[in-house]
């Protein structure tokens, strides 16, 4: 049994990770929707193009399983949603994915493909929901970097203020920032 400083410190480690892991997500649902968008405008004009299918890091499901483990309610249960969902999305990814092979994407059966695309927008949506969360952002102010450090790391970097005016521009706008 883990005392309250460790559960706590377990917590954290599994937060700091979970908004890189809803990108991931983000950006595989947007990579499924786009494939899809291509195999709806096949079933209208009988073309066949290539359909390749995103696949994710295996360490993912990790993540989420130890952001479930370690939040609290009621975001273990959004994430454990967002979970359940994304294994029927990942299942229903792998029937279209047949139905490709066996009929091209011209001759993919519309329902088929309809509820392909909403599972993955539904996907995409549940993941997009937990980013205030993931980035602690309900608990208040968050924390940023100073305006000096980060024109320091942009020198370092070889952006300097004669040649990067607009990023130095908008970087003094920086300081106005909630």
């Amino acid at each position: 049994m883990l005392s309250d400083r460790e559960r706590d410190a377990e917590s954290y480690a599994a937060r700091s990770i979970l908004p890189l892991a809803l990108s991931e997500i983000c950006e595989y649902s947007a990579s499924c929707l786009k494939q899809q968008k291509a195999i709806f405008d096949a079933i209208r004009t009988g073309d066949n193009p290539d359909i390749v299918f995103p696949k994710l890091s295996p360490s993912l499901i990790g993540y989420l399983r130890d952001a479930v483990r370690y939040s609290k309610s009621p975001y273990a249960k959004k994430i454990a949603d967002l979970i359940a969902h994304f294994q029927v999305q990942q299942a229903r990814l792998r029937d279209l994915q047949e139905e490709v092979l066996r009929r091209g994407a011209s001759g993919v059966f519309p329902p088929y493909l309809d509820q392909a695309i909403l599972d993955a927008a539904e996907v995409y949506a549940l993941a997009s929901s937990l980013f205030d969360y993931a980035r602690r952002q309900e608990e208040g102010e968050r924390p940023t970097a100073s305006i000096e450090a980060m024109a320091s790391a942009l020198r370092i970097n070889g952006f300097n203020p004669e040649e990067a005016e607009s990023t130095y521009r908008l970087l003094r706008a920086y300081e106005n920032r909630p």
